[in-house]
């Protein structure tokens, strides 16, 4: 979503950069200033998705972290366990 906003932004922003160099008239260059506007709410989106997206991933972290100190042994055992296939181990955890 992010790339298609900024791709967006750019091709807003040439196409009104275009119009506003060949105006021929105040209509014109009303246009070409549109344009401008609406390239800068689509990089003002793309960076808000872009914000949106890392802290998803980062809450996402920290979720899996807390569940992993949830269901983590008693830090004083005397039992050894056995070693455990981590990726294995998260997805057991993760299905209820």
């Amino acid at each position: 979503m992010m790339v298609v906003l900024f791709l967006a932004a750019i091709l807003s922003a040439v196409v009104g950069l275009v119009i506003f160099g060949t105006a021929k008239g105040a209509v014109h260059e009303a246009i070409g200033g549109i344009f401008w506007i609406i390239a800068a709410v689509f990089f003002i989106g793309a960076a808000i998705v872009d914000a949106l997206q890392r802290t998803s991933r980062a809450v996402t972290r920290e979720i899996l972290a807390l569940r992993e100190q949830l269901h983590a042994p008693p830090a004083l055992t005397t039992k050894v366990q056995d070693p455990v296939d981590p990726k294995a181990e998260l997805r057991r955890r993760l299905t209820p």
